[in-house]
């Protein structure tokens, strides 16, 4: 993902997320997430997650009934 730059800056792409999120529900359904159909409604992205070339970064998925978040702590910047 080295490749998606905006403004200069090397974003996690708004598809990234939403795929974490669809594979995660798979994980804790115990289902392929490729097989499992699902409707993202009311999307919001809030802050964009920089990625680094040099360092890996962490990601924390929280998922509550109907609130998805992906956060990376280390840098304060959120998704949803």
């Amino acid at each position: 993902m080295s490749d998606h730059i905006i403004d200069g800056k090397n974003l996690l792409p708004a598809t990234g997320y939403l795929g974490l999120i669809w594979r995660t529900i798979g994980m804790m359904k115990g289902e392929m997430y490729t097989i499992l159909p699902i409707v993202f409604q009311d999307v919001k992205f809030i802050r964009a997650i920089h990625l680094s070339k040099k360092d890996a970064v962490e990601l924390y998925i929280a998922i509550q009934t109907g609130i998805y978040d992906i956060s990376n702590f280390n840098s304060n910047w959120d998704f949803l």
